[in-house]
């Protein structure tokens, strides 16, 4: 698992900087980096998981040649997050992390857990694509631009909402969100009197970005 990931991590890398891999597996998103998985999004939470994997051999693992590949390999997870400004994935690693701290060390984990945390802080400062993130989410949050904030899923869920309203007992049929988000973004738009546009390339959202609401709507 973590080297697939790994191999993933670096080529994510290596198209961050320009060079391009891949670009007609590209799966909307918002940057051309998601390597074989093809979406960012999707990538930056592989190697959310992989780097808690990664954390935990280094923190537990006695052999020297395993702690030193674990250590490399979530180095470059850490870099593959950064370049993917996914900052839902930095919280999953940092979550992902917290746990496993807690279950393995009880009590004793709560200084390698202010440590984590205070790292996690240091790299969000330092990293310009993470920090920009966050600079934009806390402005989005002090003025109510709640859309922005979610990263423009308002739209997506409440075309959900629209289809679970039509179909509460037996939903649409799976996989059909996609086809059927256009409309019911449009009919959302017209009961809340308000635009849902999405300023992305695609404008459009294959997922409802929410289990819960996917699963009832489809």
């Amino acid at each position: 698992f973590l080297g697939a990931v790994a191999i993933d991590a670096l080529v994510s890398i290596l198209q961050s900087a320009g060079l391009e891999l891949f670009a007609g597996a590209t799966v909307t998103g918002r940057a051309d980096t998601g390597a074989f998985v093809g979406n960012e999004g999707h990538l930056a939470q592989l190697v959310a998981f992989a780097g808690v994997v990664a954390a935990i051999l280094v923190w537990r693992i006695a052999r020297a040649d395993v702690r030193i590949l674990a250590g490399s390999a979530f180095v470059v997870f850490a870099v593959a997050l950064v370049v993917n400004r996914n900052v839902t994935a930095l919280g999953t690693l940092a979550a992902g992390v917290g746990v496993a701290l807690v279950v393995l060390e009880g009590r004793r984990a709560v200084l390698p857990l202010a440590a984590v945390l205070a790292l996690l802080a240091v790299v969000v400062a330092v990293a310009p694509p993470l920090r920009t993130r966050v600079v934009t989410a806390v402005a989005s949050a002090r003025v109510g631009d709640w859309d922005a904030l979610t990263t423009w899923r308002l739209g997506a869920w409440s075309a959900a909402a629209g289809m679970i309203g039509e179909r509460p007992l037996v939903g649409h049929g799976p996989g059909t969100f996609g086809a059927e988000f256009m409309a019911h973004r449009l009919d959302a738009e017209i009961r809340q009197r308000r635009r849902l546009v999405v300023p992305l390339l695609t404008s459009s959202f294959g997922e409802a970005h929410s289990e819960y609401l996917q699963a009832a709507a489809e």
